[in-house]
């Protein structure tokens, strides 16, 4: 769909709404955009385009996501960035979708106007993401990353119109912070694992020397625990356990 099959299609959708008392039901809307092949998120995104027009979608609600409960840290950051995203200038939908547009023909400064514009959307993101395991300003930081990066990719995607551009660059803010949290979430586990380990080993030594009555060595720690020598030695290092590794007295 070209941008101008776009624009008379919306045009279409709000000249009916407007002959119904600035009100339309979602299955005109979906029967109007029937050929554009679109997905549930960019639809959405034409009946947010509506209500904020002051035009009641009947049969649709805009989705309010559940925010995670933040830490005092992450929302102090998070009400500090706020603020300094407000005192940036607003822009609408239309402005959104011009930029979009020149953007698209490879116009430089555009680009870190629609970046402007489209920063007030991360927040609400990082706070649906937001995980303990995760510092707030590292999620900001990545969502607003994420955007330019996409916004840089938009340049000469003539095949996307300015609802898919822009679901598309929020998609992909939003993939940023998913991965990122999701990383750092594992690393952390990860993390939590070891010391797990390095205090079941420390443990182990106390039973085995308990059992056998002398000093123990690697191999027999290793046998006791099901686990590899070399495991047991790298275990050993990170909790700054002596082990000899044989009889002679070798150290791991």
């Amino acid at each position: 769909m070209t941008e101008q099959e776009f624009q008379e299609k919306l045009m279409q959708v709000m000249t009916l709404a407007s002959a119904q008392g600035n009100q339309i039901s979602r299955e005109a809307v979906e029967e109007t955009f029937a050929d554009s092949e679109f997905e549930t998120e960019q639809l959405n995104l034409v009946y947010d385009f509506l209500l904020a027009k002051g035009i009641r979608v009947a049969g649709y609600e805009k989705e309010q996501e559940e925010e995670n409960v933040l830490t005092p840290e992450a929302a102090a950051y998070l009400q500090a960035y706020e603020e300094e995203i407000s005192a940036l200038r607003e822009y609408s939908e239309e402005e959104i979708g011009q930029l979009i547009l020149a953007v698209r023909r490879g116009e430089d400064e555009p680009r870190e106007r629609l970046a402007e514009a489209l920063m007030r959307e991360i927040p609400p993101m990082a706070k649906k993401l937001f995980h303990p395991d995760v510092l707030m300003p590292d999620l900001i930081q990545e969502g607003n990353l994420f955007l330019i990066i996409a916004i840089n990719n938009l340049i000469g995607r003539r095949e996307l119109d300015v609802l898919e551009a822009k679901a598309e660059l929020l998609r992909a803010a939003r993939e940023g912070m998913e991965t990122l949290s999701e990383q750092l979430k594992d690393v952390k586990q990860q993390n939590r694992r070891m010391v797990g380990k390095v205090e079941d080993l420390k443990d182990n030594i106390t039973v085995l020397k308990d059992e056998l009555g002398r000093k123990i060595f690697l191999d027999e720690l290793a046998q006791f625990m099901d686990i590899s020598e070399e495991e047991a030695a790298d275990i050993l290092k990170l909790a700054g356990e002596d082990v000899p590794e044989d009889e002679d007295g070798t150290q791991a």
